[in-house]
């Protein structure tokens, strides 16, 4: 089964580049719909194989994720903004599970509480979706 990662961007240039390298062996596939940035968010993107769409927010993220979701051509979707992340040591689990034709699965998210580009040393949160 493929798995895309989606996300809906809004001046995410600092997390682009690694949001899609830490990522690239996770997904069969990568969505951004920009809603806007004024930074260099899409430009950053077009360096990668990331599919690109420009989408004019209407302050409705389930239209925005709809239209995300249109874009993509994978069995299964992961909406990952570009400031979270996935522990790379639950991507052969998450894998496995797509392969087992798994329903639902409850993922970890990772963010940054203090200092986004010390991953390593700054305190990380976690959300479960």
């Amino acid at each position: 089964m493929k798995l895309g990662i989606c996300a809906i961007a809004y001046n995410e240039a600092e997390h682009i580049d690694f949001w899609y390298k830490h990522h690239k062996n996770l997904a069969d596939e990568f969505v951004l719909v920009d809603t806007g940035s004024k930074d260099d968010t899409v430009k950053l993107a077009e360096k990668y194989p990331i599919k690109i769409f420009n989408y004019n927010w209407q302050h409705h993220f389930a239209e925005t994720k709809n239209f995300a979701i249109q874009q993509s051509s994978c069995d299964w979707i992961l909406f990952l903004s570009p400031d979270y992340w996935i522990d790379k040591k639950d991507f052969p689990q998450i894998r496995n599970a797509l392969n087992n034709k798994i329903l639902a699965y409850k993922l970890p998210f990772k963010h940054c509480v203090v200092d986004w580009f010390d991953t390593k040393h700054t305190k990380n949160g976690t959300d479960y979706h």
